[in-house]
């Protein structure tokens, strides 16, 4: 019983100051020894707080790190993007199990932050697309996971518009000798859906800018 009680004393004094990395050291030393059952549903309790901060702290880092660099335009994928820290932070919460809001908002930006990566990875712009057009419909993702997936969806907007507005000038001009213009091809239909798009979606970079 007095072990139990120190122990319990020793947790409750890291609760306090929110020092939760004591908490956890705590629990590692008493882990496989035996306890007051009447301390038990505490010792769970700061079990489950500790379990959460890990998984909080696992998640947060992951994503932190791996996401792609650059900017709209000039993304850095291949050097930076990794998505193996991501993948095992998510199945070890998964693991630990997600007992709070702030967790669940993590986990939930994590899957659709590695789903985005994989697809930058593989180079495949339709699956990144689709992984925007997804996440926007996930409600309660965690601000990181948005961050990048914003950045995502900047590039396909820019991608698009550059795209539209280099394809609409490259057609639908005159042509001919100056005073013999065959004016039969001229058609504005392109251009005014690309300056549409760029209207509608910005333009984000210089390149569509200059376009």
């Amino acid at each position: 019983m007095l072990f139990t009680a120190k122990v319990v004393l020793r947790l409750r004094h890291a609760l306090l100051v929110g020092d939760l990395a004591e908490a956890q050291l705590t629990l590692q030393a008493v882990r496989g020894r035996p306890v007051a059952t009447v301390a038990m549903s505490e010792i769970r309790m700061a079990q489950d707080e500790v379990d959460n901060w890990i998984l909080l702290q696992e998640l947060t880092s992951a994503l932190e790190a791996g996401r792609a660099g650059g900017t709209v335009g000039a993304l850095v994928i291949d050097e930076v993007v990794a998505t193996e820290g991501l993948d095992e932070a998510i199945k070890r919460a998964e693991e630990r199990g997600v007992k709070t809001r702030e967790a669940q908002a993590l986990v939930l930006g994590a899957v659709q932050a590695l789903k985005l990566r994989q697809a930058l990875l593989a180079g495949d712009w339709d699956r990144v697309e689709a992984v925007v057009r997804e996440s926007a419909g996930v409600a309660g993702l965690a601000a990181l996971a948005v961050e990048e997936l914003a950045l995502a969806s900047d590039e396909l907007d820019n991608r698009r518009v550059v795209r539209l507005l280099e394809a609409a000038l490259r057609t639908g001009g005159a042509r001919g000798e100056p005073g013999e213009l065959d004016l039969s091809a001229v058609d504005t239909t392109g251009l005014d859906e690309a300056l549409t798009t760029g209207t509608d979606l910005g333009c984000k970079t210089e390149r569509a800018e200059d376009l």
